[in-house]
């Protein structure tokens, strides 16, 4: 770029846009505008568990656009009849299911067993992973009992505050499909660096609004 300051500048957030595909831009000290964009591969939802809530976030997610990788120890919940989008579709032990996929820094991860009876295997088995967004489903407290089982196994505590959960961002889902909305907005704010707060103008702008109305009717 001429300037051994915009080649580093460049350099650091191709770095970090490389391996996650995202897009980030900085302003020179010329006023000229350096945009930095990382191709890598497709965002790839890796969904453990294909019951209701599992279901409908795969068929959300490939909707958005993601690749989707189903695991399940069930035949049943684990096919290209059910799931004739999914990529890969593996019959797996949810303790090394982890061994069977090719899991990246563009994968998202979400453990989410049938009645969460195995969510703790699944999640062990996910947190040897690069993904780059590990989400386990259920409540607080069954989450706190699965990270005290998990600490007593020797998974550092740094690592388990990196999981997300309760997964989801708080909508008040009820629904497998609006749980899965939930999930996947989280997820998206988590790729794209959002904030996942409303974007509704606050009552300032309104009145700002009303007030140059007035202003104009007076004239």
């Amino acid at each position: 770029m001429g300037s051994a300051v915009l080649d580093a500048r460049a350099i650091e957030a191709a770095q970090r846009v490389a391996d996650v595909g995202n897009v980030e831009s900085f302003i020179t000290d010329e006023g000229m505008e350096v945009f930095v964009e990382g191709f890598t591969t497709p965002p790839t939802l890796v969904m453990i568990g294909g019951g209701h809530v599992g279901k409908a976030t795969a068929d959300l997610a490939h909707n958005l656009g993601y690749r989707v990788f189903i695991i399940d120890d069930r035949p049943e919940f684990s096919n290209t009849d059910r799931f004739p989008y999914a990529d890969q579709t593996v019959l797996a032990n949810y303790a090394a299911w982890a061994g069977a996929l090719d899991i990246n820094v563009n994968s998202f991860v979400i453990a989410a067993t049938r009645g969460h009876r195995y969510d703790d295997m699944a999640l062990e088995s996910a947190l040897t992973t690069r993904a780059r967004y590990i989400g386990l489903m259920g409540s607080r407290r069954k989450n706190m009992m699965i990270f005290q089982r998990l600490l007593r196994q020797g998974v550092s505590t740094e690592r388990l505050k990196q999981v997300h959960a309760p997964i989801g961002l708080d909508i008040g889902a009820l629904t497998p499909e609006e749980i899965a909305v939930s999930i996947m907005s989280e997820i998206i704010m988590v790729r794209r660096g959002g904030k996942g707060t409303p974007l509704q103008m606050d009552d300032w702008f309104v009145d700002r609004a009303a007030s140059i109305v007035e202003r104009k009717v007076e004239v």
